[in-house]
């Protein structure tokens, strides 16, 4: 995104942007991301902090320390990838990524490595040496990165650049090819507060699915839901996560209050969580019947829908909410997002080494508190990652 298009939101104008014809576009940027476990250095916003377009030599994401650690991006769609550009964390333990390898995958099952680095330190955003992995138009959904040792992984940023592409800007739709509309992206399920909004319409019944293979240890099924899109309903398929620590995932939730029906997005929650409600019945959907045509593992794709009128179902799909109610949400549409609302705690706090943890006593405990408050941006602005500290002189501790 330019910097006049982000100086356009920040002022509060309306700007209807046409899809600009790229032949080199980042296919990752704002995708979701994943990664094979958490530690008490992560961000709130996970592997989605290696995505965000944030780049100043800090850590977009961290793991734990474990054998193979990795990181990947889901692109929506099988792209044609000409590159991987690695961009490294740089105030502090750049030789962890000197095992580098790239992955591909088209179903997030079945990955083939098509690049493993020489073992030498890459730069990043400071110097302006990122690693650049050249992978010539290989066709692929899934990108990831991983170790080939025990050790954290943690890098600053990762962009994958492919071609025939479109650029993405918030409210843009797409014409032609694979390339989705930015509105179709599966919305990122994150910690803060679920975002609800005032439909119009019922959603439909659930489309039949099963999950697939897991991605993993620590992976989280999440089904797939309608969401309400500002004019429509759209399904977003069932897909695996990682759930940050401490966190289930609450499911979305859908209740008829007179002539409309509110909306709740899905949200990683505490166990104990209290279901909200808004003086309404609380939609009960039926269990979706699995189709004679219906094969698993197939890509699942985005459908949109009208929906019905609310009431038009049966009686017995409506349960009376006794709780307490909340206002009715003034919000109709989703909230665009230029970027990630929660910005990226400073890597001010340098963890150890393998092997100086160890001789430490062991590892670390997760702190109660998970991270800092999030920093106070314009409104429509990007977040920016705080600065990183410059790197100490006295042994990592």
């Amino acid at each position: 995104m330019t910097k006049k298009l982000i100086a356009g939101l920040s002022a509060g104008l309306v700007l209807i942007s046409a899809p600009v014809a790229r032949a080199d576009v980042n296919l990752a940027l704002g995708r979701p991301a994943t990664q094979s476990s958490f530690s008490q250095w992560s961000t709130p916003i996970g592997a989605q902090g290696a995505v965000d377009g944030i780049k100043n030599g800090g850590f977009g994401f961290h793991t734990q320390l474990q054998a193979s650690p990795w990181w990947q991006v889901d692109l929506g769609a099988v792209r044609l990838v000409d590159r991987v550009v690695v961009f490294n964390r740089q105030d502090c333990c750049a030789e962890r990524a000197r095992t580098l390898q790239v992955l591909l995958s088209d179903n997030g099952a079945v990955f083939r490595t098509v690049y493993v680095h020489d073992g030498s330190i890459f730069g990043g955003a400071r110097d302006g040496h990122p690693l650049q992995v050249m992978l010539n138009g290989a066709a692929a959904r899934f990108v990831r990165l991983q170790l080939a040792a025990t050790d954290y992984f943690h890098l600053d940023e990762v962009e994958v650049f492919g071609r025939g592409g479109q650029e993405q800007f918030p409210g843009a739709l797409s014409s032609g090819g694979d390339v989705q509309p930015a509105g179709d992206a599966a919305p990122e399920v994150t910690t803060a507060d679920p975002d609800e909004m005032t439909a119009t319409t019922e959603p439909p019944e659930p489309i039949y699915e099963e999950p697939t293979d897991s991605l993993g240890p620590g992976y989280t099924w999440v089904g797939g839901s309608w969401g309400w899109t500002g004019a429509d309903w759209a399904w977003y398929p069932g897909r695996w996560l990682t759930a940050p620590y401490g966190r289930v995932y609450v499911e979305p939730y859908y209740e008829r209050v007179g002539p409309n029906v509110v909306y709740v997005r899905g949200y990683w929650g505490t166990a104990d969580a209290p279901r909200r409600s808004y003086g309404g019945d609380r939609i009960v959907f039926h269990a979706a019947v699995r189709p004679a045509d219906f094969r698993r593992g197939e890509p699942a794709r985005v459908e949109r829908r009208a929906g019905a009128a609310p009431g038009a179902r049966p009686a017995t799909a409506y349960v009376r909410v006794t709780a307490s109610a909340r206002p009715l949400p003034r919000a109709t549409a989703p909230a665009p997002r230029v970027a990630s609302v929660e910005a990226r705690r400073s890597p001010a706090s340098v963890e150890p080494a393998p092997q100086e943890r160890l001789q430490a006593g062991g590892p670390a405990q997760r702190p109660s508190s998970q991270a800092s408050a999030p920093a106070h941006v314009s409104a429509g602005a990007p977040p920016r990652r705080p600065a990183p500290a410059p790197a100490p002189s006295t042994p990592k501790k």
